[in-house]
């Protein structure tokens, strides 16, 4: 994989803390990262913030652009953002492209989505 597409997403997701909303939360999260599996997706995981149990990460590693897109509407059948959505979860989201330059990823300045 010569130029992958690197995409990190911060997530700020609203909840109560609670042993369903957890349950749920990690429900989502294992699906979220079994449906990458076979779509052109080399790493994808969501990291939660130990300080702050509301603020995730999601760092995806494609092959290119092009799987980045058919990620965004895989076979779990809706988007993550929307699944979050309906499950009764509040939240807020910045994705951010990085491209390499010289052997280092840097933000390019747009965000994706």
């Amino acid at each position: 994989m010569e130029d992958p597409y690197v995409v990190v997403e911060q997530l700020t997701v609203e909840y109560e803390p609670s042993t369903a909303a957890t349950e749920t939360l990690e429900t989502i999260w294992q699906s979220e990262v079994e449906s990458t599996r076979n779509e052109g997706v080399p790493l994808y995981g969501v990291y939660g913030n130990p300080e702050d149990e509301n603020h995730f990460h999601i760092l995806g590693i494609y092959e290119d652009e092009e799987a980045y897109s058919l990620h965004g509407s895989s076979e779990t059948g809706m988007p993550l953002f929307e699944r979050l959505a309906r499950s009764g979860f509040g939240l807020s989201v910045e994705i951010v492209g990085l491209k390499k330059r010289g052997g280092f990823l840097y933000r390019d300045g747009t965000n994706c989505g």
